[in-house]
């Protein structure tokens, strides 16, 4: 399908989905009957992880910048969104930001949060469209959280967190115990890039299931910069940094 092709099926995608949120018969002749292919893995890790999503409540990915982590996590949560397998997901982070911060956002907590979240809400709106996201959020079926109001909350439906490396280690025990039977908790990140003081939530995380024998119910999965899919660009810089940390260590 060529450019201007794809471009009047997102349109026309976009109206249906409007006509859909405004409660209007559709005319099942114009509705897109053909659905995205299931997420494939491009390697042992991608597989693991896609596994883990299946079997088990709380999955933690944990890989280096350009593993197909959020990709991967994000489209098995829109597909089970879509084909009506859960009916609530939450997306939130930390709100530890990368360098100098441009100052307070205006908006609601949607508008102030909608930066943060967007390598996960970007994948939602590539696979079934920016109109269908829309009416999931207005639906109140996706719900972005600011991290500090998730204290308290019960997770039922499918909570996805972002930037896992910059929770403290309590913060990461709070939101463990959020998780009800029914839900489900995928916590995303890279301990290599985190920015604060002192052990940070994914490491000490990891060394809690091992040290307590909780992997019954907790599953790790571990990528390295071998499972880099992003670029060459991507992986050879991440392997020269941490050779780098390595030799520093010395």
């Amino acid at each position: 399908m060529d450019m201007a092709k794809q471009n009047r099926q997102k349109v026309m995608d976009n109206k249906i989905l409007k006509k859909e949120m405004q409660g209007k018969v559709i005319n099942p002749a114009f509705v897109k009957k053909e659905a995205p292919k299931p997420i494939t893995a491009k390697n042992d890790f991608q597989r693991e992880l896609l596994f883990a999503l299946k079997k088990y409540s709380v999955v933690v990915a944990i890989a280096p910048a350009g593993c197909g982590k959020s990709l991967i996590v994000m489209s098995e949560v829109a597909d089970r969104l879509r084909n009506k397998k859960v009916e609530k997901v939450i997306i939130t982070r930390s709100n530890v930001g990368m360098g100098k911060t441009i100052g307070l956002l205006k908006g609601s907590i949607q508008d102030k949060m909608a930066p943060l979240l967007a390598p996960l809400t970007e994948v939602i709106k590539q696979r079934y469209g920016s109109a269908w996201y829309d009416c999931q959020v207005n639906n109140d079926n996706i719900e972005t959280l600011a991290l500090e109001y998730a204290r308290g909350r019960n997770f039922d439906g499918v909570t996805v967190v972002e930037e896992s490396q910059n929770i403290s280690p309590q913060e990461m025990f709070s939101l463990i115990t959020r998780v009800t039977d029914n839900g489900c908790l995928y916590l995303l990140g890279d301990p290599a890039q985190h920015d604060l003081h002192g052990k940070d939530g994914l490491t000490w995380l990891r060394d809690f299931v091992e040290d307590h024998d909780l992997g019954d119910c907790i599953k790790i999965v571990q990528g390295t910069s071998e499972d880099i899919v992003r670029g060459d660009i991507c992986k050879r810089f991440v392997k020269a940094m941490e050779y780098e940390r390595a030799y520093e260590k010395k």
